[in-house]
């Protein structure tokens, strides 16, 4: 048309499918009851909790978005924070329950969209301890095991995949008595931190961490699995005074790692991808008072 400021006349318009708005609202009572009680320098703990987490849509698949069911957890745990040789040594040790209801799943299609899903019910339980050190004045060592036992205790339609003539197929696949997703059954740690202070000039601060992963399944069909794995991560720093300059150096392993198979005969999707940040407890000097 002579005169119109459209660049593409002869280009149709785009078309738009128009899907109908969807509203939901959910509404959760989130309870924490603690009691605590103190036998000389031992703090001996039960905490029970309920925990919300939103339901949402799977916005990648506006034809059925859901909705998704919010996810609620609900949690006990037991436990003791022990200070021994007048504070300079702590051990942490806990017990925990975790129940989940309609825990929030994602999972992979092959078109490679991802969708959100509810697993009807889980459960976690496990044990952690971690003992703290104040080896001299500025130097704490600390440490970390937690064995962490995760199934899905109700979860038969998990939208996962099985191998075809050519690539992978969907399939519906029965879940129930698998382990959760990224989740490790066994992690550790270890910690040296060092601070030397250097009067008027500032501070001198330093620490190695050292992660360990037992290895994980990354979705709920438990084929594609995280092989065991390390992390070891240096850190120097040099702060003023007056906290107006601080200068850090990060040192860590490389960030890469290789996914493998976690099963036979099913064509798993071999990719590199970056290493989740070690979880590395850090102690104060000196020790923090205990309190849960």
């Amino acid at each position: 048309m002579p005169g119109s400021l459209d660049p593409y006349p002869d280009v149709p318009p785009f078309f738009f499918i128009s899907y109908p708005t969807q509203t939901h609202e959910w509404k959760q009572f989130t309870p924490k009851v603690s009691v605590d009680y103190r036998i000389d320098d031992t703090l001996l703990y039960a905490t029970y909790s309920k925990g919300f987490k939103a339901g949402t849509f799977n916005i990648n698949s506006p034809s059925s978005p859901g909705p998704v069911n919010p996810e609620v957890l609900t949690a006990y745990e037991v436990g003791s924070k022990s200070d021994f040789f007048d504070g300079r040594v702590r051990i942490n040790a806990a017990a925990y329950l975790y129940n989940y209801k309609d825990l929030q799943v994602t999972s992979v299609l092959n078109s490679g969209n991802t969708k959100l899903e509810n697993a009807a019910k889980a459960r976690i339980y496990g044990l952690d301890l971690s003992p703290t050190v104040l080896i001299a004045s500025g130097l704490i060592f600390s440490a970390g095991v937690e064995y962490n036992h995760s199934r899905y205790t109700d979860f038969p339609h998990f939208a996962g995949e099985l191998p075809g003539a050519v690539g992978n197929n969907p399939a519906d696949i029965y879940a129930t008595g698998h382990q959760l997703s990224h989740a490790p059954e066994w992690t550790s740690n270890a910690s040296l931190d060092y601070t030397h202070s250097i009067g008027s000039a500032g501070s001198i601060h330093g620490t190695v961490n050292w992660y360990r992963n037992g290895g994980f399944f990354w979705d709920a069909q438990n084929v594609l699995k995280q092989n065991a794995y390390d992390v070891l991560n240096v850190n120097v720093a040099y702060s003023m005074a007056d906290d107006r300059l601080d200068l850090r150096f990060v040192g860590y392993e490389p960030d890469e790692y290789l996914l493998r198979d976690g099963r036979a005969g099913v064509r798993a999707r071999h990719d590199r991808v970056r290493r989740p940040p070690a979880d590395v407890r850090r102690a104060t000097h000196p020790l923090d008072p205990l309190s849960v």
